[in-house]
């Protein structure tokens, strides 16, 4: 059987200081054995961090920015469930109502 791993969540301080070891070090493999994660992770948050300067905007901001983006999807997701379970009561309501 294949395990199964349990991805780690790091804290935006944490991403900093590992972009700002990669840009220290030029070494992305090296930082990414000796801070434990994949080197694909350490690529993903340069590249962000690299397309968040070229936008002329800092990390932070762009999260800020996605997060705010996130949230009315994240709304909208939960009013259309919402929505769903009404007309299901209401359809069954209906069918008790007509008996």
């Amino acid at each position: 059987m294949k395990e199964t791993t349990i991805r780690k969540r790091h804290n935006l301080e944490f991403n900093k200081a590992a972009i700002a070891k990669t840009k220290q070090a030029g070494n992305v493999f090296a930082v990414a054995r000796d801070l434990g994660l994949h080197v694909s992770r350490l690529h993903s948050w340069v590249n962000k961090e690299l397309a968040a300067t070229n936008k002329g905007m800092t990390l932070d901001e762009v999260i800020s920015e996605k997060q705010e983006i996130q949230r009315p999807k994240r709304d909208l997701s939960r009013l259309k469930e919402e929505n769903e379970i009404l007309k299901k009561a209401t359809a069954y309501f209906a069918q008790v109502h007509l008996r």
